[in-house]
């Protein structure tokens, strides 16, 4: 990014462990560190399970981490008072992946809408007619016939964009956006991709966009956040990290995706049959492991050229030569299964 603009969100080191009904530990989340910066848009990948939407809760403060902390524009989360933390979790806003369940049933468009105007403005002059801008400006057409509506007389498409809406509304710091485009068509996908890049522009607003897809992410962010198994195994930016990916998992994420000449990729589900073991968490399924990748944990090491990655193989090789992390060889690597 440009004159190294400042962050407005910053996890230091948060982690999330679950406890689940046998006893059995589940690490959600392990040490982690993410920075959004003013006005960047950074796409969170990895397949389902991975950990994404935990991190999601954490940022929006709707998880408590067990370690690790929660800036917003500096300020810790866990340091403020409850009105301080209403405010500040106003200017962090989520457009949810299920846009049926995200809204009241009971309440209208205008309804919805309004109370997001308030949240952050107080009491609003002329509500119908700055909701039926909003409308407008996701591209609901004209803005006005959608106000007395309920979100079921809404198409799917429809609906994500009111979502949208309900964030912008409330003037938002930093959009979350968790799986915005899971169960929408292909054309969909492409207006609301669109949408989101327009309003960041407009608003200079800071995106954490959630996906599985790292297609999406090819050309939606500036920069990619690769998690696994509750990890950033990878992240740099976007152009850097997608054309060149240094970590094994990153390329079989970038092999996953259908293309005309991937005929050698399946994507199929793959059930782990050894367990991790205590070094690195991909060790399993990864094609090009070493025998101490079984059992030492890989560093990020230093930067390079705004990247890092947790991986033995890639820190040997730095300059991506190593033939045994050539594509050739990741195609024919377990695939991995997309949910």
């Amino acid at each position: 990014m440009p004159n190294d603009p400042m962050p407005v969100l910053q996890l230091e080191q948060v982690r999330r462990t679950f406890i689940q009904r046998d006893g059995s530990r589940v690490d959600a989340v392990r040490p982690t560190d993410l920075v959004v910066a003013e006005g960047e848009v950074v796409a969170l990948v990895g397949e389902s399970g991975s950990g994404k939407s935990t991190l999601a809760n954490i940022a929006l403060a709707l998880e408590t981490p067990d370690s690790g902390r929660v800036l917003l524009d500096g300020h810790d989360l866990s340091r403020l008072s409850p009105r301080d933390l209403r405010r500040s979790r106003t200017a962090m806003q989520p457009v949810f992946q299920d846009s049926t369940a995200a809204f009241n049933p009971r309440r209208t468009v205008f309804q919805i809408l309004h109370e997001a105007l308030e949240c952050r403005r107080g009491k609003v002059e002329a509500p119908r007619e700055m909701a039926a801008d909003i409308l407008e400006r996701v591209g609901l057409h004209p803005g006005a016939s959608f106000l007395d509506r309920y979100h079921h007389e809404l198409s799917g498409g429809q609906r994500q964009r009111l979502g949208i809406a309900r964030a912008i509304a409330a003037k938002p710091r930093v959009m979350i956006a968790d799986e915005p485009l899971s169960g929408a068509d292909v054309s969909i996908r492409g207006q609301i991709l669109n949408l989101l890049l327009d309003l960041q522009r407009a608003e200079r607003l800071s995106i954490l966009f959630i996906t599985h897809d790292i297609s999406i992410a090819e050309v939606f962010a500036d920069r990619v956040v690769v998690m696994y198994r509750g990890e950033v195994v990878e992240e740099g930016p976007a152009g850097a990290v997608l054309s060149a990916p240094a970590h094994p998992y990153t390329r079989l994420l970038k092999a996953a995706v259908p293309s005309m000449d991937a005929g050698d990729v399946a994507i199929r589900d793959l059930l782990v049959s050894r367990p991790a073991g205590h070094g690195c968490t991909f060790n399993a399924r990864c094609a090009v492991a070493m025998e101490r990748c079984a059992t030492e944990v890989p560093d990020y090491g230093p930067r390079r050229h705004g990247r890092r990655y947790k991986c033995f193989r890639a820190a040997d090789s730095a300059s991506g030569d190593d033939p045994d992390l050539r594509p050739a060889t990741v195609a024919h690597a377990p695939a991995l299964g997309m949910a």
